[in-house]
């Protein structure tokens, strides 16, 4: 097969079959075509179908007639001249006039002996009189004229119509068969390997297509195929004869066609040659120019250039009274509206995401153009380096916590040692009295770098959420009840007056009695190194929107240069020169564990007025 399709010779050979068979076909369609048209294949007999062929003949010859006896008197014509043109011996045409009482006015046959194969009636006014032609074709034949010719060739295609149904189908068969072989062998060459272009088939494709468009149009733009008609009678026969000729010649132009587009096809890279292809390429420098100038343009005037493009288009439509071009730019401009509304929305949505803290999600920027794109992978860039910045907070965090954690826990072992042997001395009788004094310097030191460690390690677990919470009901009053009588003596010793203002009744929380007393402790004892001495420290209660609260209020006796949030963050105390004995991490411990229990710890600073709220939902 692929040898063949090497010859020069075959495929020649090939391509003069399949016009052949193309014309055949196409003549064998049209006469199909004509003999459905007939009734020949709906069931009609030879009979019926050879009066339908005769139909027209019948009538032009019958308005011959009428016309012939309507102007009689005025042009002086004979009509008796009419019987002898329609003759037996001239014309198997047969007719007769009568008026409107049923009178044979004039006839070229008798109704005794002549029988009518088809009839054809034909009524007219003249004079004032109504008048009736009644034709139809002789039963016998004797005449050698048109219908005579007619009945032959109705009988033989009559006889013939399965052959020529068969025939349509073969020669179809045949020329698309063949069609598909010569696009297979199409650039094959005896000489060479692979598949080689001819010249026709390097001539730009777009030209080479329209051209050959042109050319298949032609036949049906001109020529006799265009005013013809595919009857029975001898124009008929040539109309046939066309129409074989043109269905050859259209399939001249498929081979042409198909060969040409299956080589380029094959080679690849068929749009780079055409002339459009030259043209936009010629145009991509400039338009690259405009393009990099427009995306260089402030967003605004973008905008400015859209709607000024809007506006003039309106006013061409406008003025042009251009439907079309008017409903087309205000659809544009109404797509181009709902894009921006969609793609903004898409955009809001993500940020208002990355607002809430999920910066996870991504904007889908692939459909997106232009400024929208831009918009949405800085949003996608923004959310990356926030995620990534809040990753490495994270792990500095941790990477703190644990450094505190261990090396507290490595502090904590020797320092019980050196309590341990403090508590040994103080046990001795120790001379001179010198040394007593550095024993207790000793131990008032190492008891403050313990409070100090535990506070440290106590910190490390409730800012990770290492220690145990169990929730249970508690009132919040008896809690500030213990904690004012337990710091009562510790306060007038500084010279400080507790002031207690319950509310009344009980009020009842959800939270941890032990962790709840600790965040209590840490604030008293906050109060106790920092209250200026000779002031009044008030702990209160409330219940306020559904939530329990407890107030807790001082003077400070150091200045309060500090923000609230400042002095909420670890190893952070408002005495600046550090000379009181606190760790500084007594409220971040508040804090956390008022969080672990799911409740609030917040401090504000007035002036001097120190002031820490803790807050609980009420239980129900």
């Amino acid at each position: 097969m692929k040898n063949a399709a090497r010859k020069t010779w075959v495929r020649v050979l090939c391509a003069v079959l399949a016009v052949l068979f193309a014309g055949g076909m196409a003549a064998c369609g049209c006469l199909t075509a004509n003999l459905a048209n007939y009734g020949a294949y709906s069931g009609a007999d030879e009979t019926q179908f050879e009066g339908s062929v005769m139909l027209d003949q019948l009538r032009q010859d019958a308005d011959s007639v009428a016309a012939a006896y309507m102007y009689r008197g005025a042009s002086g014509y004979d009509t008796s001249e009419l019987t002898t043109r329609y003759s037996s011996s001239v014309s198997n045409f047969c007719f007769a006039v009568t008026n409107s009482a049923g009178n044979v006015m004039l006839s070229n046959y008798s109704y005794g002996t002549v029988r009518l194969r088809t009839t054809y009636t034909l009524g007219f006014n003249t004079n004032g009189a109504d008048y009736e032609v009644r034709c139809g074709v002789r039963e016998t034949l004797t005449a050698n004229d048109g219908y005579s010719r007619l009945s032959a060739r109705s009988d033989g295609a009559f006889a013939a119509r399965g052959w020529i149904l068969s025939g349509f189908c073969v020669f179809g068969v045949l020329s698309l068969a063949l069609l598909v072989w010569l696009c297979w062998a199409a650039g094959r060459r005896e000489d060479a390997d692979g598949v080689k272009a001819r010249w026709i088939d390097r001539i730009p494709c777009d030209l080479y297509t329209a051209a050959l468009i042109l050319l298949f149009s032609v036949p049906m733009a001109a020529g006799p195929l265009a005013n013809g008609s595919p009857d029975f009678t001898d124009a008929g026969r040539v109309y046939y004869v066309l129409v074989g000729a043109v269905g050859a010649y259209w399939m001249a132009l498929c081979l042409l066609f198909f060969m040409s587009w299956t080589v380029r096809i094959k080679l690849g890279g068929w749009w780079k040659n055409s002339v459009v292809y030259y043209v936009l390429r010629w145009l991509k420098k400039p338009a690259c120019s405009l393009g990099r100038l427009i995306k260089s343009l402030p967003l605004i005037w973008k905008t400015a250039l859209i709607v000024l493009a809007v506006l003039i288009l309106q006013l061409i439509a406008y003025s042009s009274r251009n439907g079309l071009v008017w409903f087309l730019v205000n659809a544009a401009a109404a797509l181009a509206v709902l894009y921006a509304a969609l793609y903004g929305r898409k955009l809001r949505a993500a940020a208002s995401a990355m607002a809430g803290g999920r910066f996870e999600e991504k904007v889908d920027t692939s459909k997106m153009r232009g400024e929208f794109r831009a918009h949405g992978e800085d949003l996608n860039r923004i959310g990356d380096g926030i995620a990534l910045a809040v990753e490495e907070r994270m792990k500095s965090e941790h990477m703190k916590t644990e450094l505190i954690t261990n090396v507290s826990h490595d502090i904590k072992t020797p320092l019980t040692s050196i309590i341990n042997y403090v508590d040994l001395l103080k046990s001795e009788d120790v001379q001179p009295e010198k040394a007593r004094e550095y024993i207790d310097v000793l131990d008032r030191q190492s008891q403050r770098l313990r409070k100090l460690t535990e506070d440290v390690i106590e910190a490390s677990k409730a800012s990770t959420g290492n220690i145990p919470v169990e929730l249970d009901r508690e009132d919040m009053n008896v809690l500030l009840q213990q904690a004012a009588g337990e710091y009562e003596d510790k306060l007038r010793e500084k010279g400080l007056e507790p002031v207690l203002d319950l509310c009344p009744g009980a009020l009842e929380i959800m939270a941890d009695g032990r962790l709840l007393w600790r965040v209590f402790d840490n604030i008293m004892s906050n109060a106790v190194k920092y209250a200026m001495p000779g002031t009044r420290v008030y702990i209160t209660s409330r219940l306020a929107g559904g939530r329990a609260e407890a107030v807790f209020r001082n003077i400070s006796a150091a200045p309060l240069n500090i923000s609230a949030e400042e002095l909420m963050e670890r190893f952070t105390r408002g005495d600046s020169s550090r000379s009181t004995q606190g760790s500084g991490l007594g409220l971040s411990i508040a804090e956390s564990l008022a969080k672990l229990q799911k409740g609030s710890f917040s401090i504000d600073i007035d002036g001097d007025l120190f002031k820490a709220i803790v807050s609980f939902d009420a239980a129900k």
